[in-house]
């Protein structure tokens, strides 16, 4: 026995288990870091997407909104043909200066700014089409027919359908509200 009183002397020896400390949840464990990291960026993301969208949306809105009052004014002739393609002229400006440069746009009249006209809405309607009465109508003896300002506001609804949203987007009250030309 007393090989096994000696094993009990062993086993009372032994002190109890200790167990070790929980593990912390902090500090992260780096892979958790990179995980955070992307949710992050992924968020950050995802709302410049929305609000960029919001911002075309609303320039969109604006714009069709504008042209369907230029479009109401040509219809009830309460304002004379010259001002209605004026205000399409001013309304084709500032959708062009939305979508390219500042420096490639302002400076255009006449011919060249009809052909620019041209290569946004993709025809050859406004230097040899209907699109030539933005720069004539203000200087001519007869008046505009109904349907030639028509026709003109058909080309500006399909250079919009055509270009679409805008690269670089911030509508201010000026751009769409006839602040400047």
């Amino acid at each position: 026995m007393n090989a096994a009183a000696d094993a009990q002397a062993l086993l009372d020896a032994l002190e109890g288990m200790q167990m070790p400390p929980p593990v912390s949840w902090w500090p992260l464990a780096w892979g958790w870091w990179v995980l955070a990291l992307a949710l992050g960026l992924g968020l950050f993301g995802l709302a410049h997407w929305m609000l960029d969208r919001r911002r075309r949306r609303r320039w969109r809105a604006l714009v069709h909104a504008r042209l369907a009052d230029i479009e109401r004014n040509a219809a009830t002739a309460t304002v004379p043909a010259d001002r209605v393609m004026s205000d399409l002229s001013v309304l084709l400006r500032q959708i062009a200066l939305v979508q390219l440069p500042r420096a490639e746009v302002a400076r255009l009249h006449g011919k060249p700014w009809l052909e620019q006209l041209d290569r946004l809405s993709g025809t050859n309607q406004f230097s040899a089409g209907p699109g030539q009465l933005l720069v004539d109508a203000p200087y001519r003896n007869a008046p505009v027919a109904q349907s030639d300002i028509e026709s003109v506001i058909a080309l500006t609804r399909r250079l919009l359908k055509r270009v679409g949203d805008p690269r670089a987007l911030q509508p201010s009250s000026a751009a769409l509200g006839g602040g400047r030309a």
